[in-house]
């Protein structure tokens, strides 16, 4: 990545030069493009930041776990992304398009507890009755929700952290489509005990949701 993350700027030239000189070649064939990019004019110095530079690319783009979801669409669908082992370039983080949002975590646990509440029912109710369109998953909708940090001495967390890991399994499995159904059911439970829910209120949030849906 041509960005410097704890700097938040791109790698200073000299430095790529040095380290990356086919990557540097390479970014010099688009130099005027790249310039004319309307974040790199707005938010960076033309005159003093490198023409590579990102804008909003720090050391929460390579945390080494992510929770993901598409903007743009009513319902959120998040998972939890992790390090690749890729065959020709090793263990890599992803780095998301700008039209996905994600919430950073140094531990596997609490992305997946704060995958499956994200994932509940209550969630996509708020996300189809409070946001419309080009507004549909972006990062402002977590002013919208409260999810209380992690902590795994509540049998709550752990619970919602057990279950989003099943559905991840089942999600990669075709032929356990139904079992994902049970998980996401379980997991709406988990999650309105967690915040206080009746059973009743519970089973009107779900109606509602299928009815938008």
């Amino acid at each position: 990545m041509t960005q410097n993350p704890n700097e938040r700027i791109g790698w200073a030239e000299n430095e790529m030069k040095a380290r990356w000189p086919h990557t540097y070649s390479y970014l010099l064939q688009f130099e005027e493009v790249l310039r004319r990019r309307s974040g790199y004019k707005k938010y960076f110095d033309p005159n003093r930041d490198p023409f590579w530079t990102i804008y909003n690319v720090n050391q929460n783009s390579l945390a080494p776990y992510k929770v993901m979801w598409r903007q743009m669409i009513g319902t959120i669908k998040a998972a939890v992304t992790g390090p690749i082992d890729d065959n020709y370039l090793g263990v890599k983080t992803p780095v998301t398009q700008h039209v996905v949002s994600f919430v950073s975590f140094c531990d596997l646990e609490e992305a997946h507890y704060f995958c499956a509440l994200m994932n509940t029912s209550m969630v996509n109710l708020i996300s189809l009755t409070c946001f419309t369109g080009k507004s549909f998953g972006t990062p402002g909708f977590m002013n919208y929700v409260s999810i209380p940090k992690a902590d795994f001495s509540i049998s709550e967390h752990c619970d919602l952290a057990r279950l989003s890991k099943h559905a991840h399994t089942a999600m990669a499995d075709s032929k356990t489509k139904e079992s994902l159904l049970h998980l996401e059911s379980a997991i709406d439970q988990v999650a309105a005990d967690l915040w206080g829910i009746s059973d009743k209120e519970l089973a009107a949030i779900q109606q509602s949701l299928k009815e938008l849906q």
